[in-house]
């Protein structure tokens, strides 16, 4: 495991509440990723044994994420719902 670091927020400035905005943005945004690995299973063959990848394309000027789960039984690749 890597070393962990030590995070100074000094409460005394005009940033306090913009630093806690971030953390909490970064916070919600793992906990999303953390649940869709948990949920991600095979829609073939319904093994749990699955890889969930993301994959980033322009569609135009938009830049979009599609996530896709590879499953390590069939080798079978499906797509997350949209409700993820």
């Amino acid at each position: 495991m890597g070393k962990l670091s030590d995070i100074t927020i000094d409460m005394n400035t005009g940033k306090f509440q913009q630093k806690l905005s971030a953390i909490a943005k970064h916070t919600e945004a793992l906990a999303q990723e953390l649940k869709e690995i948990d949920e991600a299973h095979c829609d073939h063959c319904g093994s749990h044994d699955v890889e969930v990848m993301s994959l980033t394309f322009m569609d135009g000027q938009v830049e979009r994420v599609a996530k896709e789960c590879l499953c390590k039984d069939c080798n079978e690749i499906t797509g997350l719902p949209d409700n993820r």
